[in-house]
């Protein structure tokens, strides 16, 4: 009875050595993450099918191992088992690094190619399956060692951990390789040290500590080896000159010649010097305000910048750019001549994210001028909402001019979605400004003006050349060439085409579908990336796209049918699994609204504060601490158990996802300390009811006369399936296409349902 005891006390002591399996589950989630990314170019809907393959193909392993467990338990010893998985997860997140920056190479892309999106979902497929399967099935081999709760705490804990540290300071320290090597060899280590403590055996206890070292030490040259040939197999005929770690993806500079192309996460930002068409522009937009004295202008380091400078009203310019790193990186590869423009009294450079800098403008511009991506993510989405350009209107003097640079054209024959996408972004653009004109550059460049009154010559917005010239001649520009903007066929076209969302040409209108569809693209219904994701689809031809075109139209209304889901699913299985269905509908629904809830603040923090890496991954830590001290709070208190049941935990759930349905309409006036500290407390608040529902259904099912380990990994894969269903379905259609207010308040009538049906179940 004493060494009983003693022995399981020696195992709760034992609990910190678990925590290295969350730790080294977030490294492998974030690294995994932006390699994907980078590859699918940021495609929003990659986002959502990696976070939902993660929890899906961790919930198969974490069943599958369940199921092993209790067929073979007399056989296996969980211990030697979980150190084996450890080897072998560290060999395949090795390999993952190497199959996805080489996989343009094993595909035999040509140079520039991307990859369709049939072939990022088998690369993504490939790396994740086995490194997600590892992981589930060592949470069920630790659980069944030294308990769920325990080791459900542990690994939230080292989650927490590792995502503080690397929001902190690994991600600016450390290459994606060496965070995986240190990470990989800090597991094997503790596992090493758990077998020898418990279960010794010296020839798995040599091994571990051999593959460790072996991983540390191979780490820079695999991080070197495959970023080159990544490069390579990119841009075979430029030279890789200089790159370097950003906390918005890997940075390079590629020259080509006596040009410099510079990258960011597989994008193309600019290219120097410039050639003079971004000279041009910049003095057409300028060319548009009779004094433009003081001007903002966010991003444009390629040409932008020089150009400003150069227009002779131009007495003051802010510059905004949101990461230091492409500056630095850049500006010291330029010649002298080149830079010039850098020590120029005029210019005064910010580093700061663009809408936090113009929610904050004191003074308002004569000019304002965004350089941005296109809106293929929530994060450059953000640059073409209304939200954001009522906050540019506000920043504006009367009659000061807005251009937005960077709305791609569609290619011929598959511009449908690019289309309907563009005409979104132009009625959005005209709930905050009088007048839009759209000037036929490449990429297009939205003009906007604010109402003023009436002044002689620029009352409107135009792109009549005789007009343009002669307000050249008054402000004596040099020889400047106008035509490639100007040219009346070319801004008729891009005109109609923005203005309708129709092709110019009568022969494609006929291959158009019309839609009746009226969307403003918002920071709360991304509609912009959505349509862009559509796009991306339909360029593979992939059955994909046809089945989320259904979704395009749909009624409104519909969306309600999604809340009845629970009960569908309820019914469905209640012949298979009798009066514990409810427990697996409840912990499904939780997880699935947990998932919806937490992107939403994610889309929130993003959308006001910026889309700073680190702390979105500071975000996630406070959700695994939040999911840590809702377990500790139901093993903390056994005695209280009975008084918890999975109907309040919906239903508090439910009533969350109401109360933050409400905040996100009000916090977007709401100073940026005051946005942080909801969206930190929320995601905290979502995080511990899930964590206080995981071992609430693990007693339940036990209560049913299930075992410890068969419970623990039935309601782990509940959850995980709850939450692949939140990323994939209600984050990756539902959230863009229907907004952040009608899919919350849809997913707190879930809750209730689930709810429901628990009370029917247990009355």
């Amino acid at each position: 009875m004493q060494n009983s005891h003693s022995g399981h006390m020696a195992i709760v002591k034992s609990l910190w050595m678990f925590a290295s399996l969350g730790c080294v589950s977030q490294v492998c989630q974030i690294v995994l993450f932006r390699e994907l990314l980078m590859l699918a170019e940021g495609t929003e809907l990659t986002i959502a099918f990696v976070l939902g393959t993660w929890l899906v193909l961790i919930g198969l392993g974490s069943f599958a191992a369940s199921k092993l467990l209790a067929a073979q338990k007399r056989i296996l010893t969980p211990l030697p088992i979980y150190a084996l998985l450890s080897l072998s997860l560290t060999a395949f997140a090795v390999l993952d690094i190497w199959l996805i920056r080489l996989s343009r190479i094993y595909l035999a892309l040509p140079p520039g190619e991307p990859l369709s999106s049939a072939q990022w979902l088998f690369i993504a497929s490939v790396a994740l399956l086995p490194v997600c399967v590892i992981i589930g099935a060592q949470f069920v081999f630790a659980a069944s060692f030294a308990g769920a709760s325990g080791v459900y705490i542990a690994e939230s804990l080292g989650a927490v951990i590792a995502g503080i540290a690397l929001s902190l300071f690994l991600l600016q320290l450390l290459d994606h390789t060496s965070l995986l090597a240190c990470s990989l060899a800090l597991h094997l280590l503790l596992s090493l040290w758990v077998t020898l403590k418990f279960q010794p055996n010296m020839l798995l206890t040599i091994v571990l500590a051999i593959v460790a070292a072996l991983t540390l030490i191979a780490s820079p040259f695999v991080e070197n080896y495959t970023q080159l040939r990544f490069w390579r197999s990119m841009f075979p005929s430029g030279k890789l000159v200089r790159f370097s770690k950003s906390p918005y993806g890997l940075a390079a500079v590629v020259r080509y010649g006596d040009q410099l192309s510079v990258y960011q996460g597989g994008h193309l930002l600019f290219t120097l010097p410039d050639q003079g068409e971004i000279a041009s522009l910049v003095h057409l937009i300028l060319l548009q305000h009779p004094r433009p004295n003081r001007i903002l202008l966010i991003g444009g380091l390629g040409g932008w910048v020089k150009a400003v400078l150069e227009h002779p009203k131009v007495v003051g310019v802010d510059w905004v750019e949101v990461d230091p790193t492409i500056p630095k990186l850049v500006l010291p590869l330029l010649p002298q001549r080149e830079r010039v423009w850098v020590s120029d009294p005029r210019i005064e450079l910010h580093f700061s994210d663009g809408r936090s800098f113009v929610r904050q403008v004191q003074r308002p511009y004569d000019v304002i001028i965004v350089v941005a991506s296109d809106p293929t993510t929530a994060t450059a989405n953000r640059f073409f909402t209304w939200e954001f350009f009522a906050e540019v209107a506000e920043a504006l003097l009367p009659g000061g001019i807005f251009a937005l640079h960077g709305l791609h054209e569609p290619p011929s024959g598959f511009g449908e979605f690019y289309l309907m996408r563009n005409n979104c972004v132009y009625r959005t653009m005209l709930t905050s400004f009088c007048e839009v004109l759209v000037v036929p550059s490449s990429p297009l460049t939205l003009l906007a003006k604010c109402p003023a009154p009436q002044e002689s010559t620029f009352a409107k917005l135009t792109l009549h050349e005789p007009t343009l010239l002669q307000r050249m001649r008054e402000r004596k520009l040099g020889d400047i060439n106008l035509f490639a903007f100007t040219n009346p066929v070319q801004v008729e076209r891009v005109n109609y085409e923005v203005k309708t969302g129709l092709p110019f040409n009568p022969l494609e209108q006929e291959q158009v579908k019309a839609t009746g569809h009226k969307w403003l693209n918002s920071d709360t219904n991304p509609t912009g990336y959505f349509l862009s994701s559509m796009f991306w689809l339909r360029m593979s031809g992939e059955k994909g796209a046809k089945l989320l075109e259904v979704f395009l139209n749909l009624p409104r209304w519909s969306i309600g049918a999604l809340a009845i889901l629970p009960l569908k699913f309820w019914l469905l299985i209640r012949r298979r699994y009798r009066i514990y269905s409810a427990s697996f509908v409840a912990i499904a629904v939780i997880g699935a609204v947990g998932m919806l809830t937490e992107l939403t603040i994610l889309l929130v923090f993003q959308s006001l504060l910026g889309t700073l890496y680190q702390q979105v991954a500071l975000l996630f830590a406070i959700f695994m601490l939040g999911l840590a001290f809702g377990a500790w709070l139901v093993e903390r208190w056994r005695n209280f158990r009975c008084f918890l049941s999975l109907m309040p935990l919906a239903l508090m759930m439910g009533l969350t996802a109401l109360a933050w349905c409400g905040i996100s309409l009000l916090v977007s006036s709401a100073p940026t300390v005051i946005v942080a500290i909801l969206c930190g407390l929320f995601i905290a608040l979502v995080g511990c009811l899930i964590g206080v529902s995981f071992p609430v259904a693990v007693q339940v099912l036990e209560s049913f006369g299930f075992e410890r380990e068969k419970a623990a990994g039935l309601v782990y894969s509940c959850d995980l399936l709850g939450g692949a269903i939140g990323a994939f379905l209600l984050g990756a259609v539902v959230l863009p296409l229907w907004g952040t207010t009608n899919s919350l308040a849809v997913c707190a009538f879930s809750c209730f349902f689930s709810a429901s049906i628990v009370a029917y179940e247990s009355g």
